[in-house]
């Protein structure tokens, strides 16, 4: 996919993204992960409640559930709440200074 301002491609549960502008070696590797089904309805119903969304969030981190926890933190809202965003923007500001290490 040379030439393209970005590009990605799937390798099996891997996804590699190439930022534009970096060496055709330079990649970003992100691990896909699906819940189970009955994990996705469970994280649609608590989607509903912004009230207790970021308390959950906290109890399935501190339950190792973190398929859950990213699904409540990323999914869209029209409004999200500003704790939910300084929440998702601490996470990509971590991960990302991870990649730069």
């Amino acid at each position: 996919m040379e030439g393209h301002p970005s590009s990605y491609e799937t390798t099996g549960k891997t996804l590699r993204l190439r930022p534009r502008g970096a060496s055709g070696d330079d990649f970003a590797d992100i691990q896909l992960r699906a819940g189970s089904a009955d994990q996705q309805r469970e994280a649609q119903a608590l989607l509903a409640d912004l009230a207790q969304r970021l308390q959950e969030i906290e109890s399935v981190v501190s339950n190792g559930r973190s398929a859950l926890a990213s699904e409540l933190v990323f999914a869209p809202l029209d409004n999200p709440p500003n704790e939910l965003n300084a929440l998702r923007q601490e996470l990509l500001s971590a991960g990302c200074s991870t990649l730069r290490n």
